[in-house]
């Protein structure tokens, strides 16, 4: 499966935020387990992070399959 520069990944935060999931305002600490989508420069925690991990390998899974 290729990956890309641009491919959201897991990375530990480097700064305080909140999680972009939607209706989530959970907070994100330096330190914690992300998931980081580059283009829009977004981050997702907890269980958004694991939805949106579980998505794009399963997007990325069938666009190989084709």
């Amino acid at each position: 499966m290729a990956r890309y520069a641009s491919d959201p990944r897991w990375i530990t935060a480097r700064y305080e935020s909140v999680c972009a999931g939607k209706d989530c305002t959970r907070a994100i600490r330096k330190g914690d387990q992300v998931y980081y989508y580059p283009l829009g420069r977004k981050v997702f925690s907890g269980q958004c992070a694991e939805a949106a991990s579980a998505g794009f390998e399963a997007c990325r899974f069938d666009e190989d399959g084709f």
